[in-house]
């Protein structure tokens, strides 16, 4: 029950903070929302062991697909999805921490 509080509780900031960005004009017809990648995620899948593999990941706009489920079999490294989000921004690291590969699958 006090999980699941503070698990409301950053989602509900989340939301708060996507529409925050949706009504910073930038531009005529864009937002701050626009420009931003915006991510909540977790850091481990099974705290009890330890397991970092099958990390789930919220992402909203800045260059990737609106309304994709990606899921990735195997122990792919959360670097790669924050690589891909460098590269998705203009920034062409060829690495960052342990990434092996971009995450092309949720590239729009």
């Amino acid at each position: 029950e006090k999980l699941a509080k503070i698990d409301t509780f950053h989602v509900e900031q989340y939301a708060y903070m996507g529409e925050r960005l949706k009504q910073t004009q930038i531009e005529d017809d864009r937002s701050l929302f626009d420009e931003t990648t915006l991510v909540i995620c977790s850091g481990i899948s099974h705290g009890d062991k330890h397991n970092f593999a099958t990390l789930q990941a919220l992402i909203a706009c800045g260059g990737f697909k609106m309304g994709h489920h990606f899921t990735y079999e195997g122990d792919r490294p959360m670097a790669d999805l924050w690589l891909t989000m460098l590269h998705a921004h203009g920034v062409k690291q060829e690495r960052f921490a342990d990434s092996e590969h971009l995450v092309k699958e949720v590239l729009a």
